[in-house]
């Protein structure tokens, strides 16, 4: 909600999908929907998954961003969302329900940990890729189409009359139930799925340029 405002884009939001597909806000109405939370009692074996690799692990909150390791990353994730660093062991969330775990690992390691197959899955947690360094632990369940299919409840819609953009594993089930769109420098698994490709990547205004080419025409 601060970002919506930094953004001054109060009245142009309806919707915003977050963590993943475990929180959708009615912008308007002030309401959030949750579910598919992640069970707090995962996280040591989270950690004990991830220790043998340069990790930092991070839960947020509402305003704050429970971080294991204050470092340049840490702090990134805090700026840019506009939330309070805090360093943390996490123990205060073994009892809790939360949107999710994120890990930031080095590149080469999680290249590692990824290369055979989209997502890390037991039935406690599942692990999704992000970005190049951020490792997401969620509900085993869950995936952005479990928003997705909130925000279509709420409008009166179906799955087939949204267009959704996205470039990494953690976007393949919203491409695949979709009209998915991915991005020029999409991983390799989400163009094998996309109904389209944008002609423009992430950092030239790709969405943007699709939206006018192909929805304002």
């Amino acid at each position: 909600m601060e970002l919506i405002k930094s953004w001054h884009a109060e009245d142009i939001i309806d919707y915003v999908i977050g963590f993943n597909g475990t929180l959708v806000l009615d912008y308007q109405k002030n309401r959030f929907y949750s579910s598919d939370t992640l069970d707090g009692k995962v996280v040591p074996k989270i950690l004990e998954l991830v220790k043998d690799m340069n990790y930092e692990a991070v839960i947020c909150d509402q305003y704050s961003a429970h971080v294991t390791k204050i470092t340049n990353r840490t702090k990134l994730i805090a700026q840019r969302n506009h939330l309070e660093l805090i360093l943390d062991d996490l123990s205060a969330y073994y009892d809790k329900q939360i949107n999710k775990l994120l890990c930031i690992i080095d590149k080469e390691q999680l290249d590692e940990f990824t290369k055979n197959a989209p997502s890390y899955v037991t039935p406690d947690f599942k692990a999704v890729r992000s970005n190049t360094e951020y490792l997401e632990f969620i509900h085993p369940n869950l995936s952005k189409t479990n928003g997705i299919r909130k925000v279509c409840e709420l409008l009166g819609i179906t799955l087939d009359n949204v267009i959704s953009f996205g470039d990494e594993s953690n976007d393949l089930e919203m491409i695949r139930d979709t009209v998915g769109v991915a991005m020029k420098n999409a991983n390799p698994l989400l163009t094998e799925k996309a109904q389209h490709i944008t002609e423009f990547d992430n950092n030239h205004d790709g969405v943007a340029r699709f939206i006018e080419a192909y929805l304002l025409k």
